[in-house]
């Protein structure tokens, strides 16, 4: 899939979320991250068991908040709902890089994939609950 071109009235006033397609194209994001997160040895076993609906759900509302598009979880949320899985920095950011590798691969504008980045950055802090792997 790739990123639908705006027209100039809608640069003014839409979010990243809605300049790359909205609801589907996170669809389909998600899909390639889904693919991305599961063929790589050191993720899947920090995703156990987890079961793939609800890590695609997941994954839906995590990069829809980040690209400005529906918030649907708080700080609070995010620390409570990862603090189980006891997920390390490295891993937090490699799954940042295949976000951001997913949105390159979407034709994603390069101004759009570095505010996703400086999202995803800023809900570290939420989601990391240990040092390292």
């Amino acid at each position: 899939m790739r990123v639908p071109v705006p027209t100039e009235n809608q640069l003014d006033d839409a979010s990243d979320y809605e300049l790359i397609g909205g609801e589907e194209a996170v669809e389909a994001l998600v899909d390639r991250l889904c693919q991305l997160l599961q063929e790589d040895h050191q993720l899947v076993d920090l995703l156990g068991a987890t079961d793939t609906k609800q890590l695609r759900r997941h994954q839906s509302l995590l990069v829809s908040q980040a690209l400005g598009g529906p918030q649907c979880v708080d700080d609070r949320t995010l620390e409570r709902a990862h603090r189980p899985r006891r997920i390390g920095r490295d891993a937090y950011r490699k799954v940042t890089s295949y976000v951001v590798q997913t949105l390159v691969e979407i034709g994603a504008k390069p101004a759009i994939i570095g505010r996703v980045g400086a999202a995803l950055a800023a809900m570290e802090r939420d989601v990391v609950t240990v040092g390292a792997w």
